[in-house]
């Protein structure tokens, strides 16, 4: 009796061992289903963003690496990623995860479609040296923006209220150099900033010197033949007058 005993439990052992050993080489630990990604959007315009999100079930630490077109991106070591084309056409983008255990994981791969040309936003002055008090016109010239989008005119780093037309007519009241620019932001996401415009505004009107002088002789002369011309038709009597 006891020898049978010693064999059942030598054979409960070995069921226990085979079970470890089969739990062992038949889970695993990370899979592809572990690493799952999102994104914004899926078809955007170029100079657009897409922003990319992960839900990772992998045991910490471990790193992240994000890759476009089969290619790791460089610095892209984070959860999230947001990636901005600068080229039209179709991308692939998927997120690997190394664990520092041993395990990795690869997510599900996202096709995004970019489409249209390069956002530009690019605005010109009617003068770029004017004196105080003096109009100055700023048009804009925008193309390849996402619709609908909204603008903002700012002076020296300073948004200007209510300033959001496609053209701006300032008047500086100081003497000074300004910096003009213009932002464009998408409703959809994604900002735009023109060229930037240096206006140099005298504090006060300059005159040449040369025709100040010629103003002053002209002046001059004027007085005199004005003064000998009523001094001969009117007595000096009636000039000092009473």
């Amino acid at each position: 009796m006891s020898k049978v005993n010693g064999i059942s439990k030598r054979l409960c052992v070995v069921g226990i061992v085979m079970a470890v050993l089969v739990s062992a080489f038949t889970s695993t630990p990370v899979s592809a289903s572990s690493v799952t990604i999102s994104a914004s959007s899926t078809s955007i315009g170029l100079g657009e963003s897409v922003l990319f999100t992960s839900i990772i079930t992998i045991d910490p630490p471990y790193s992240p690496k994000w890759f476009l077109n089969s290619t790791e991106v460089p610095r892209a070591h984070e959860g999230n990623w947001t990636f901005t084309p600068t080229e039209e056409g179709v991308y692939l983008v998927y997120l690997y995860v190394t664990a520092e255990w041993g395990g990795g994981g690869t997510s599900n791969v996202i096709t995004i479609t970019v489409e249209g040309t390069a956002p530009s936003v690019v605005i010109s002055a009617s003068a770029t040296s004017v004196d105080a008090g003096q109009p100055v016109l700023f048009t804009s010239s925008i193309s390849g923006v996402p619709s609908p989008y909204s603008l903002h005119w700012f002076v020296n780093s300073t948004e200007i209220p209510g300033a959001n037309g496609d053209s701006l007519t300032y008047t500086p009241t100081l003497g000074g150099v300004c910096l003009v620019n213009l932002y464009v932001s998408g409703e959809g996401g994604g900002a735009w900033q023109s060229n930037g415009i240096t206006l140099t505004v005298s504090a006060e009107p300059t005159t040449p010197e040369g025709l100040t002088i010629g103003i002053m002789m002209l002046l001059s002369a004027v007085a005199v033949i004005v003064s000998t011309s009523y001094f001969r038709k009117r007595p000096s009597t009636a000039f000092c007058g009473s």
